[in-house]
């Protein structure tokens, strides 16, 4: 391996172990949600996959640090398959449209922009040029750099850390793509809070009942659906959680209740015990989309693929949004029903 080829092993594998080290912190922790976000094929959006995906990219750092020849080959080429992935991925996202914030380095979260699809080129170009001139890891290579080659090393070094530095910079500074949910009609601003006009439906997906990828609108396909927004780490959640099973007897079936949230199904319930109803999984996407700024919230979705009422913001929004919808139906009933 030459001089330049150890220095880009070496930059990949920093590369990686940072990516991968900081996902596996609590607060950058890789999500089904954020796979949804970014178009993942449905077979890898599992929790499995979330938790053995830092794990690979912490090996494939080691790898490329300190493999023998013939393993290096294989981590090379692996390197090459996940940054040509990546770089697909993100592609698709832009071309799409959407705003969508990565969790590429953890917490580190940020917008998928240009730059970020010119940084994975690089990273790929990079990982191509070892997999060509592997022969062993960037750190014994380096141990065995003649004097003459470390000038080689050090440029090529400083030139691949600073690019990718400023698109990284970049990254985070420019302007995220423009959302494509439609407004609710020509000229007019988007609905914040309970009682607005009808609008149409964020174009999502989320994962119902944290399994099957479905539009958000199909949902309420067959009745009206009061979604709540709830997550493990908000505090004003544990007020709404324990209400929903309430508002669903409340409710008598004319309008089904259901929590929407980005926490696996055991978070969720270890933090909210009371919680009693359908959970779906899809909440960044439809905060994002709607423009909700955290939780608890909540949409009243209607059949016709509209948001009928919301979004509700905070616990206090989401129990009048209930209370409208409870007072709205016993309205509606027949007056020998009351």
């Amino acid at each position: 391996m030459t001089a330049v080829a150890a220095a880009l092993a070496l930059t990949l594998a920093a590369v990686l172990l940072v990516s991968g080290t900081l996902k596996l912190l609590p607060s950058g922790r890789l999500t089904v949600d954020d796979l949804v976000d970014l178009g993942v094929p449905a077979p890898l959006r599992r929790s499995w996959f979330t938790a053995a995906f830092p794990a690979l990219e912490l090996l494939l750092g080691l790898a490329l640090l300190l493999a023998p020849a013939p393993l290096l080959t294989v981590a090379a080429a692996v390197a090459v398959l996940l940054m040509l992935a990546f770089t697909v991925v993100v592609l698709r996202v832009l071309l799409r449209g959407r705003r969508v914030d990565c969790a590429c380095f953890g917490m580190l979260r940020s917008p998928l922009t240009p730059a970020t699809a010119a940084r994975n080129v690089l990273l790929f170009l990079a990982a191509a040029a070892v997999a060509v001139t592997a022969d062993r890891g960037a750190l014994p290579t380096l141990l065995a750099l003649h004097r003459d080659d470390w000038t080689a090393f050090f440029a090529t070094t400083t030139a691949v850390l600073a690019a990718t530095a400023l698109l990284v910079v970049a990254g985070r500074r420019a302007p995220a793509a423009p959302t494509t949910v439609p407004a609710p009609a020509a000229g007019a601003p988007w609905p914040a809070r309970a009682g607005s006009a009808p609008w149409p439906a964020p174009d999502v997906e989320v994962l119902a009942h944290g399994s099957t990828l479905t539009p958000l609108a199909e949902l309420a396909r067959t009745e009206p659906l009061l979604l709540v927004l709830l997550s493990a780490d908000c505090h004003a959640c544990e007020q709404v959680a324990p209400q929903l099973s309430g508002w669903r007897e409340r409710f008598g079936g004319a309008v089904e209740v259901a929590a929407l949230s980005s926490d696996d199904a055991a978070r969720l319930a270890d933090a909210h015990p009371l919680l009693d109803a359908p959970v779906h999984r899809g909440a960044r996407a439809v905060m994002t989309a709607a423009g909700i700024p955290g939780y608890p919230a909540a949409l009243l979705l209607a059949t016709d693929g509209t948001v009928a009422a919301g979004p509700a913001i905070g616990s206090t929004e989401v129990e009048s949004l209930a209370a409208a919808v409870a007072e709205a139906l016993a309205g509606a009933a027949p007056a020998g029903s009351r």
